[in-house]
């Protein structure tokens, strides 16, 4: 079954959500898949079945994400991460 979206953020899981964005905005010309491997050190499995999970395309980069985007993505890394 899909994954609900929250529609507000715990002042945690914004915190969380925007630490997500900075680690990635620091390699902007990197696809979303690339700055989970290598800056958040998530398996390149995990973070393509996140991505995948949230209707986002393996070669986003995150400039293109909108803030409701970054969140779904979030819902959908593996909790044991952050």
């Amino acid at each position: 079954m899909e994954k609900m979206m929250k529609e507000a953020l715990t002042k945690e899981e914004l915190k969380e959500v925007l630490k997500l964005a900075k680690s990635c905005f620091l390699h902007r010309r990197k696809t979303i898949l690339n700055c989970l491997r290598q800056s958040l050190k998530i398996p390149r499995e995990d973070s393509a079945k996140a991505i995948l999970d949230s209707s986002l395309n393996l070669l986003s980069r995150p400039q293109e994400l909108s803030l409701k985007q970054w969140q779904k993505l979030f819902q959908n890394l593996p909790k044991n991460l952050f």
